[in-house]
This record gives structure tokens, C-alpha cells and sequence, in this order.
């Protein structure tokens, strides 16, 4: 008897395994949805949709891309949150969403919601002025900001993003100050130096043909790398600016996403990056690659967590 109940016990424990491994082996059995906090047509969406139909290729099912524009991703990413964590709905994390959570209320929590999967990119950005202003150099922008306080207004795509944070590190360690003017979003950043409305713009580079058509100059890099484009002009850091760049753009899923779930869809996303349709798009949008696996990606995320407090409180940034 007791020799057929251990037979039995094993039995079972090896039906068990093979049941688990089989319903590991056959993810993904359907479409995945993959959740976007910005509209169509953005760098973010754009990057997101090619880069998600490259890994479909591997994943043998259809990537469906859903927008979801609002509170730069909060929308979105307190939507994802609450999904099941089995595969089916992962979505984007933006600079913005991280930083976010440190300037107002939202209803979710990076460092605790998620289940992360991959970084893939970030959007350069530079310190553009109108090509027949008197600042010629970082240099001369900054001896003048220096007999002039407050003087040199610069328009950003926003309060706490990537350019904004640069800008304010780089002035405080500058000993200068200028004036920050915000807008909602890039394009209305641009078209203010475009029309005289500020002396200066620190932007993603959607300045570029305006950079290239002789109506901005280009100060400085406000990334770790020289902007591709203009690698003649140095970043601030090479000038001697310790700033913290922040920006990225990567891949997350619910919390509690299983391990062997997170290494197919992490190994399907990583091999996409190389799809020449990506890497077309990549270099069609200005778009750097920036790569970290899914222990690296939280830890980073933990790491600005913990970097942005004492940042905001030292630029100023209080949350609302």
C-alpha cells in the first residue's frame, strides 16, 4: 500500500511538471497588447509600434499597440498596473512617467508596480539658440547670463522633463540663472525660439531641421554622448558640467510577471532591436540606443528614485 502511494506521489509530482513546463513552452498563444501613454505619430509610439512588430517576429503573434495619451503615461501605466501579470499586456516607461510620480500624485508606483523587461532607447536633447543671437559659444551664453541674472529665458517641453533637469543642474553648477518658461510638449518649445518669444530652447531634437537650415545654433549636448548629428559640439560634462542626464525609454509589464515570461519577451525585444526596419526608424527619429536587460533597467529605476528627490529639492521642483 505504502509503496503504491509514494508511486502515486510521483506520479503526480511528475504530471505537475510536465503541465508546468508545456504551459511555459507554449507562450505566447495569442496577441499581445502593448500600451502606449502618448499619441500616434510620437518618437514614443512610433519606437514602440516598429520595434514591437520586429519581436512579433519572434514571438509568432501579433503585437497590438494601444495609445493611451495622458498625464505624460500616468493614464496608461495605471491602467497597466491592474492587468493580470501573464504576458498578454505589457506597455512603455518613459522619463516622464518616472519622474511624474516625484512632481504630483499618481496612481501608480515605478519602483513597485511593474515587472521590467527592457530599456531600448532615449531621445537626445541640446541647448539651441537663434543662429543671430550674440552667443556663439556655451561660453559667451554663460558670461552674459552671469552679468545678466534671469535675463535669458529657455523654453522646455515641460516642468521635470529630461532638458528641464539638465538645464537646472547646469545652471545651479554654472553659478548663473535663467529663467525656465514651460510648455506642453516640444513642438511649442521650438516654435518659442523660432519667434523670439525666449533667448534659448533646451529641447529633444525635434530642432534639427531648423538646426540645419541655419536658424538655431547649437550649444551643448544635454546628454552623456555628442548628439550624432552634431558630433562637433561637446556635451556639458565634457565642458565640465557634472550633470545627471535622465533619459529613457523601456519596456515594462505588470507586477509579478513570471521569469520564464519576462526572458522570452526580453530575448524577442533585444533580438528586434537589430530589425533593420527599427534601426531605420531609430535613425529617421534622431533616437540613440540605449540598452539594459531587466536587472539592470530596475536597478536604474531605483536608482533615480532615489536621485530625483534631492534633485527637484534643489532646482526648486515641489510636488504639486
Amino acid at each position: 500500500m505504502k509503496r503504491l502511494q509514494i508511486i502515486s506521489t510521483i506520479f503526480i509530482a511528475f504530471l505537475f511538471l510536465a503541465v508546468t513546463v508545456s504551459s511555459q513552452e507554449k507562450y505566447p498563444t495569442k496577441p499581445i497588447t502593448y500600451i502606449v501613454g502618448y499619441a500616434p505619430g510620437g518618437a514614443s509610439e512610433v519606437t514602440s509600434r516598429v520595434l514591437s512588430d520586429a519581436a512579433s517576429k519572434t514571438l509568432g503573434q501579433r503585437m497590438l499597440i494601444v495609445t493611451k495619451p495622458g498625464g505624460g503615461s500616468a493614464v496608461a501605466l495605471t491602467g497597466l498596473k491592474s492587468e493580470k501579470p501573464d504576458g498578454y499586456t505589457i506597455g512603455l516607461l518613459p522619463t516622464g512617467a518616472v519622474t511624474a510620480q516625484h512632481l504630483r500624485n499618481v496612481s501608480y508606483d515605478c519602483t513597485k508596480d511593474f515587472t521590467f523587461i527592457m530599456q531600448y532607447a532615449y531621445t537626445p536633447s541640446g541647448l539651441v539658440v537663434r543662429a543671430d543671437s550674440p552667443w556663439k559659444t556655451l561660453k559667451e551664453f554663460i558670461e552674459y547670463a552671469k552679468v545678466n541674472p534671469g535675463k535669458i529665458r529657455y523654453s522646455t517641453a515641460g516642468p521635470g522633463c529630461p532638458s528641464h533637469l539638465a538645464m537646472e543642474q547646469f545652471t545651479s553648477k554654472a553659478g548663473i540663472k535663467c529663467t525656465h518658461i514651460p510648455f506642453e510638449g516640444t513642438a511649442p518649445s521650438v516654435a518659442a525660439i523660432l519667434g523670439g518669444h525666449v533667448e534659448a530652447c533646451a529641447d529633444s531634437v525635434f530642432w534639427k531641421p531648423h538646426l540645419m537650415s541655419g536658424k538655431l545654433r547649437l550649444l551643448a549636448s544635454l546628454d552623456e554622448k555628442r548628439i550624432g548629428f552634431a558630433s562637433d559640439v561637446p556635451t556639458l560634462i565634457e565642458m565640465g558640467y557634472d550633470i545627471t542626464p535622465i533619459s529613457l525609454l523601456g519596456i515594462v509589464g505588470p507586477k509579478g510577471l513570471p521569469p520564464h515570461i519576462v526572458g522570452i519577451l526580453h530575448d524577442a525585444y533585444k533580438k528586434a532591436m537589430q530589425d533593420p526596419d527599427f534601426v531605420k526608424v531609430m535613425d529617421q527619429m534622431d533616437m540613440v540606443f540605449s540598452y539594459r536587460g531587466p536587472q539592470d533597467f530596475e536597478k536604474y529605476i531605483l536608482e533615480l528614485n532615489q536621485q530625483l528627490p534631492p534633485l527637484f529639492r534643489e532646482i526648486g521642483l515641489q510636488k504639486q
